[in-house]
């Protein structure tokens, strides 16, 4: 199956008013859907539109600055007080370790997922949620590579800085 819409800056710029370098972007979008199609542009666009901010964000914001909200979002590796006195579960780390620290807290609650190593092996940073829909963990990169030939693995700030890589991913996920 081969995408019917040519995405041109146009196309990108109706359905993403925020977007910068819509040219380039364009061009890297309508080249990376020759090669993985997708079912829906529209629907696809607008899921792109929403991951990444009308493509002005390539990659996962991991900066919080209260630990309630934190909590929430990683719920399963941290956690943060309800009632004073309470103490943090077995199996989890107080949210307030992690606030306003990106790479410390890519680093823990990636840990041991998605192909990722430890935290001290520095996969939950350097795979991050990346690329305009937010590609993530060492497995994904790896299957992005070997479908794609870009390597991500060695450098993955491809998939966030190369608008040529990032709308491959994108199309490739």
């Amino acid at each position: 199956m081969v995408s019917a819409m040519k995405i041109t800056a146009a196309v990108l710029k109706a359905a993403m008013p925020r977007v910068t370098d819509a040219e380039a972007w364009a061009a890297a979008f309508d080249e990376a859907v020759k090669k993985w199609p997708v079912d829906d542009v529209a629907m696809f666009l607008a899921q792109v539109g929403h991951e990444s901010s009308d493509l002005t964000r390539t990659e996962e914001s991991l900066y919080y600055s209260t630990p309630s909200h934190l909590a929430r979002v990683f719920s399963s590796r941290l956690w943060h007080p309800k009632k004073p006195g309470e103490k943090c579960p077995p199996g989890k780390k107080p949210a307030s370790n992690y606030l306003r620290s990106t790479r410390l807290l890519a680093s823990y609650v990636y840990s041991g997922r998605l192909g990722n190593g430890d935290e001290d092996s520095g996969d939950g940073w350097n795979f991050r949620g990346s690329g305009p829909m937010q590609l993530t963990g060492r497995d994904n990169f790896a299957a992005f590579e070997a479908a794609s030939g870009f390597p991500v693995l060695a450098y993955p700030d491809l998939v966030r800085d190369d608008k040529r890589v990032g709308a491959a991913s994108a199309c490739f996920f």
